[in-house]
């Protein structure tokens, strides 16, 4: 089986983490973030026997929220209106419980961030005779990180990256092609997944609008 991934918007950035400060006896001590000297990038706890340790992500683990430096929450939940939304962040995604790449109107992926609200969706693939899109349904996964847990981290921290990303696949939008989403961060990808290479597309169209504004791909 050939699997081909297309990205058709930024890329993920992979999380790091850099660790300063002293940490000993974790396990054995009551540890606990200090959540005024929360940044963007950083989590700083008290280990309760006299020392700071402050971890450092090369990508956002907080965004800020009326002057409040709030942790990223980018589980996938049911808005009880036909689409997924991630829970937290200074961006908002929603993603439709069902796709239809013949209906695009309603199978567009929306993000808004403040003022700006962009629709993206796939409105055209021209795929083999003998193929034909179909419905998919949304198959969610919100623990895309939870290897966190095993880390030698605070329970806090470990919390905070599995919250962070999560995906979704629209697994059979026609023969052979699958779609994949995933919310990071700060950052959102699509990816149309191939699974034969008989069936690649002739060509794929992606429209993105924003107030008024269309691009088409």
């Amino acid at each position: 089986m050939i699997k081909k991934y297309l990205s058709v918007l930024t890329a993920v950035s992979l999380s790091l983490i850099a660790v300063t400060g002293a940490y000993s006896n974790a396990a054995e001590k009551e540890v606990t973030e200090v959540t005024t000297k929360r940044s963007e990038y950083r989590k700083v706890f008290n280990n309760g026997d006299g020392t700071y340790t402050a971890y450092t992500n090369t990508a956002p683990i907080h965004f800020l929220d009326n002057g409040e430096w709030t942790e990223i929450d980018n589980t996938l939940v049911d808005n009880g209106d036909g689409f997924y939304t991630n829970k937290n962040n200074s961006f908002s995604v929603s993603l439709p419980s069902e796709l239809n790449i013949a209906d695009a109107e309603s199978s567009a992926v929306n993000l808004s961030y403040e003022k700006l609200n962009i629709s993206c969706a796939l409105t055209n693939i021209e795929i083999p005779s003998g193929f034909e899109s179909q419905p998919a349904y949304i198959d969610v996964n919100n623990a895309v990180y939870d290897s966190a847990y095993d880390m030698n981290i605070p329970e806090g921290l470990a919390a905070a990256f599995s919250n962070a990303s999560a995906e979704a696949d629209y697994r059979s939008i026609s023969d052979g092609l699958d779609l994949n989403m995933s919310v990071h961060n700060s950052t959102f990808t699509e990816s149309l997944v191939i699974n034969d290479v008989d069936k690649i597309p002739e060509s794929v169209t992606y429209s993105v609008s924003a107030e008024g504004v269309q691009l088409e791909r």
